[in-house]
Protein backbone atom coordinates (compact mmCIF):
# COMPACT_ATOMS: atom_id res chain seq x y z
CA UNK A 1 0.00 0.00 0.00
CA UNK A 2 1.37 3.41 -0.90
CA UNK A 3 1.05 6.67 1.36
CA UNK A 4 1.15 9.85 0.23
CA UNK A 5 3.52 11.91 2.36
CA UNK A 6 5.53 15.40 2.42
CA UNK A 7 8.13 16.63 4.80
CA UNK A 8 7.32 20.19 6.57
CA UNK A 9 9.01 22.30 9.41
CA UNK A 10 7.29 22.65 12.52
CA UNK A 11 5.55 25.71 14.27
CA UNK A 12 5.72 27.07 17.70
CA UNK A 13 2.48 27.35 19.80
CA UNK A 14 3.13 30.88 20.22
CA UNK A 15 2.89 31.55 16.85
CA UNK A 16 -0.71 29.09 17.06
CA UNK A 17 -1.89 31.54 19.13
CA UNK A 18 -1.03 34.97 17.41
CA UNK A 19 -2.94 33.06 14.20
CA UNK A 20 -5.90 32.31 16.48
CA UNK A 21 -5.80 36.27 17.82
CA UNK A 22 -5.86 37.05 13.94
CA UNK A 23 -8.70 34.77 12.88
CA UNK A 24 -10.74 36.09 15.84
CA UNK A 25 -10.58 39.45 14.77
CA UNK A 26 -11.23 38.23 10.96
CA UNK A 27 -14.08 36.27 12.17
CA UNK A 28 -15.52 39.62 13.74
CA UNK A 29 -15.18 41.37 10.70
CA UNK A 30 -16.19 39.57 7.84
CA UNK A 31 -18.50 37.21 8.82
CA UNK A 32 -19.74 35.94 5.67
CA UNK A 33 -16.68 35.19 4.54
CA UNK A 34 -15.75 33.42 7.33
CA UNK A 35 -18.08 30.89 7.37
CA UNK A 36 -17.05 29.69 3.76
CA UNK A 37 -13.20 28.37 4.85
CA UNK A 38 -12.00 25.44 6.12
CA UNK A 39 -9.28 26.98 8.47
CA UNK A 40 -6.37 24.49 8.89
CA UNK A 41 -6.45 23.18 12.60
CA UNK A 42 -3.17 24.33 14.64
CA UNK A 43 -1.97 20.84 14.95
CA UNK A 44 -1.45 20.54 10.88
CA UNK A 45 -0.26 23.89 10.89
CA UNK A 46 3.36 23.54 9.33
CA UNK A 47 6.15 25.16 6.61
CA UNK A 48 6.17 22.31 3.88
CA UNK A 49 9.58 21.71 2.55
CA UNK A 50 8.53 18.83 0.13
CA UNK A 51 5.52 18.76 -1.17
CA UNK A 52 3.31 15.45 -1.26
CA UNK A 53 4.49 12.45 -2.77
CA UNK A 54 3.80 8.13 -2.65
CA UNK A 55 5.72 6.01 -0.61
CA UNK A 56 5.31 2.34 0.47
CA UNK A 57 5.22 1.26 3.90
CA UNK A 58 8.39 -0.72 3.50
CA UNK A 59 10.26 2.57 1.97
CA UNK A 60 9.48 4.10 5.41
CA UNK A 61 12.27 2.92 7.55
CA UNK A 62 14.56 3.80 4.56
CA UNK A 63 13.75 7.73 4.01
CA UNK A 64 13.69 7.86 7.52
CA UNK A 65 16.89 7.40 7.98
CA UNK A 66 17.44 9.60 5.43
CA UNK A 67 15.82 12.65 6.38
CA UNK A 68 17.32 11.86 10.08
CA UNK A 69 20.90 11.94 8.68
CA UNK A 70 19.96 15.28 6.47
CA UNK A 71 18.04 16.97 9.93
CA UNK A 72 21.34 16.03 11.88
CA UNK A 73 23.69 18.53 9.99
CA UNK A 74 21.65 21.05 10.78
CA UNK A 75 21.00 23.65 13.52
CA UNK A 76 17.92 25.25 13.75
CA UNK A 77 17.45 28.60 12.35
CA UNK A 78 14.69 31.75 12.47
CA UNK A 79 12.92 32.96 9.76
CA UNK A 80 10.31 35.90 9.87
CA UNK A 81 6.77 36.43 8.61
CA UNK A 82 5.88 39.03 7.50
CA UNK A 83 2.62 39.36 5.80
CA UNK A 84 -1.02 37.63 5.70
CA UNK A 85 -3.13 37.07 2.03
CA UNK A 86 -5.02 35.19 -0.04
CA UNK A 87 -2.90 33.13 -1.92
CA UNK A 88 -1.56 31.37 -3.79
CA UNK A 89 -2.05 34.90 -5.77
CA UNK A 90 -5.51 37.26 -6.84
CA UNK A 91 -6.03 35.80 -9.96
CA UNK A 92 -6.79 32.36 -8.21
CA UNK A 93 -7.39 32.69 -4.93
CA UNK A 94 -7.97 29.77 -2.99
CA UNK A 95 -6.66 29.15 0.48
CA UNK A 96 -5.51 32.28 3.22
CA UNK A 97 -1.57 32.00 3.81
CA UNK A 98 1.07 33.51 6.18
CA UNK A 99 4.93 34.11 4.03
CA UNK A 100 8.17 34.22 5.64
CA UNK A 101 10.91 35.46 4.22
CA UNK A 102 12.98 33.06 2.59
CA UNK A 103 16.59 32.43 4.36
CA UNK A 104 19.31 30.63 2.96
CA UNK A 105 18.67 27.80 5.80
CA UNK A 106 15.78 26.51 4.71
CA UNK A 107 17.04 26.74 0.53
CA UNK A 108 19.94 24.31 1.59
CA UNK A 109 18.09 22.22 3.93
CA UNK A 110 15.31 21.61 1.29
CA UNK A 111 18.11 21.16 -1.11
CA UNK A 112 20.25 18.81 1.04
CA UNK A 113 16.61 16.39 1.13
CA UNK A 114 15.74 16.67 -1.92
CA UNK A 115 19.22 15.55 -3.25
CA UNK A 116 19.92 12.86 -0.54
CA UNK A 117 16.45 11.44 -1.39
CA UNK A 118 16.38 11.00 -5.24
CA UNK A 119 19.48 9.49 -4.69
CA UNK A 120 17.63 6.55 -2.96
CA UNK A 121 14.59 6.95 -5.35
CA UNK A 122 12.41 8.57 -3.39
CA UNK A 123 12.16 11.66 -5.86
CA UNK A 124 13.21 13.01 -9.24
CA UNK A 125 15.90 15.42 -8.87
CA UNK A 126 14.28 16.98 -12.41
CA UNK A 127 10.72 17.54 -10.70
CA UNK A 128 10.28 20.34 -11.30
CA UNK A 129 7.16 21.47 -8.54
CA UNK A 130 10.89 20.02 -6.20
CA UNK A 131 12.57 23.25 -7.48
CA UNK A 132 10.30 25.61 -8.33
CA UNK A 133 10.30 29.24 -6.66
CA UNK A 134 10.11 28.53 -3.12
CA UNK A 135 8.56 31.12 -0.75
CA UNK A 136 8.03 29.51 2.76
CA UNK A 137 4.71 30.00 3.70
CA UNK A 138 2.02 28.80 6.19
CA UNK A 139 -1.49 28.12 5.17
CA UNK A 140 -4.01 28.77 7.40
CA UNK A 141 -7.28 28.28 5.24
CA UNK A 142 -8.60 27.03 2.61
CA UNK A 143 -11.35 27.82 0.22
CA UNK A 144 -13.20 26.51 -3.01
CA UNK A 145 -12.47 29.28 -5.60
CA UNK A 146 -16.03 29.06 -6.55
CA UNK A 147 -17.20 30.92 -2.98
CA UNK A 148 -14.85 33.79 -3.77
CA UNK A 149 -17.48 35.56 -5.27
CA UNK A 150 -19.64 35.60 -2.24
CA UNK A 151 -17.12 36.96 -0.29
CA UNK A 152 -17.57 39.91 1.58
CA UNK A 153 -13.72 40.66 1.61
CA UNK A 154 -12.05 40.51 -1.66
CA UNK A 155 -8.23 41.52 -0.94
CA UNK A 156 -6.29 40.91 2.50
CA UNK A 157 -2.85 42.28 2.79
CA UNK A 158 -2.03 42.84 6.44
CA UNK A 159 1.16 42.93 8.22
CA UNK A 160 2.41 39.73 10.28
CA UNK A 161 5.50 40.61 12.01
CA UNK A 162 6.45 37.02 13.73
CA UNK A 163 10.10 36.02 14.20
CA UNK A 164 9.84 31.99 14.42
CA UNK A 165 12.53 29.56 15.32
CA UNK A 166 12.51 26.46 13.84
CA UNK A 167 13.55 23.57 15.44
CA UNK A 168 11.36 20.74 14.01
CA UNK A 169 11.14 18.83 10.64
CA UNK A 170 8.14 16.08 10.22
CA UNK A 171 7.23 13.56 8.19
CA UNK A 172 3.54 13.31 7.22
CA UNK A 173 1.16 11.50 5.88
CA UNK A 174 -1.63 13.02 3.87
CA UNK A 175 -4.80 11.32 3.91
CA UNK A 176 -7.66 12.84 1.38
CA UNK A 177 -11.04 12.96 2.69
CA UNK A 178 -13.98 15.18 0.61
CA UNK A 179 -13.84 17.45 3.22
CA UNK A 180 -10.29 18.25 3.14
CA UNK A 181 -6.97 16.49 4.15
CA UNK A 182 -5.97 14.80 7.29
CA UNK A 183 -2.28 14.92 8.30
CA UNK A 184 -0.94 12.43 10.90
CA UNK A 185 2.79 12.92 12.12
CA UNK A 186 4.78 9.89 11.23
CA UNK A 187 8.17 10.78 12.86
CA UNK A 188 9.59 13.70 14.50
CA UNK A 189 13.11 15.23 13.38
CA UNK A 190 15.29 17.69 15.63
CA UNK A 191 17.55 20.33 14.32
CA UNK A 192 20.90 20.71 16.38
CA UNK A 193 20.11 23.57 19.09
Amino acid sequence: MHHRIFIALNISDNLKSEIDKWKEKFKKNFTVTFNKIRWIKNENLHITLIPPFYASETDFQNLIEVIEEVVSRFSSFDINFYNISYGPNLFNPRLIWITANATKEIFILKDALIDNMAKLGFLKKSDLRLRRDFLPHLTIARFNQFDFKYFNVKKIDEEFEFKERLNEVILFESILKKEGAEYKILKKFNLKK
